[in-house]
């Protein structure tokens, strides 16, 4: 039986996450796509000095993937063609800016599973990258695009009710990313206070950039859901 048989092509849009040295001239990249979540695919040839891919392998950069994966096979999917649709290259301008996409990027690395799709939370991911470029606040918008991942994954509710008693929570203490009351709070939980509770509501369900924008946060909050769900 012809060998292209066992082959099938795909090509799909996706954003970079990370790469990492494989071998001595490849690479493996860990990308974010709309159709099939994170995937992680090898880039043969990569570290070469003449290779064309090299623009593309950069975190954060947008691009159409053309890849090959070799039916009844468990290796890695094997990249052929990169064209690339935006290298996000304002990112590289600023380190604030860069580093507030690669904690994106991280949160997308931690939450999500390979293979499994998650469209509207790639669009949600490809918009916050382009709202970088014009925040007047990266703490703000971080914390902002962490709350809507933990919202879209079913893992965070606003308001909070306690996992023992199931009351309504004005004030909650979180633990191991569930929320009591002080009640039933367990040793070394982490208390979220009224007011905080109520500016991660807004974070999380709002859609005016400029309301994110322009919200106090307490000082410590953006630290806060960091370490409750994301460290």
């Amino acid at each position: 039986m012809d060998q292209k048989k066992h082959q099938l092509l795909e090509r799909f849009e996706g954003i970079t996450l990370k790469s990492i040295d494989y071998r001595e001239f490849d690479k493996i990249l860990y990308i974010f796509t709309q159709s099939e979540g994170v995937k992680h695919l090898i880039v043969k040839g990569a570290k070469r000095p003449k290779s064309r891919a090299k623009a593309a392998l950069s975190p954060l950069v947008h691009a159409e993937f053309l890849c090959e994966k070799k039916m009844g096979q468990s290796e890695l999917t094997v990249c052929r063609e990169i064209s690339t649709m935006n290298l996000n290259l304002f990112l590289r301008e600023n380190i604030d800016m860069l580093e507030s996409a690669c904690a994106m990027a991280r949160a997308i690395q931690k939450t999500q599973l390979p293979n499994c799709p998650t469209p509207l939370l790639f669009e949600l991911f490809k918009a916050y990258i382009e709202k970088i470029k014009n925040c007047s606040s990266l703490p703000n918008l971080v914390a902002s695009f962490h709350l809507k991942l933990l919202r879209h994954d079913g893992i965070l509710a606003l308001p909070p009710r306690c996992n023992q008693c199931e009351d309504l929570l004005t004030k909650a203490y979180f633990y191991d990313s569930q929320p009591y009351c002080q009640h039933h709070a367990p040793p070394k939980s982490l208390q979220f206070n009224e007011e905080e509770l109520n500016r991660m509501a807004t974070l999380t369900f709002s859609r005016d950039l400029r309301e994110i924008m322009e919200l106090q946060l307490p000082e410590q909050l953006p630290q806060k859901i960091q370490r409750t769900w994301y460290s």
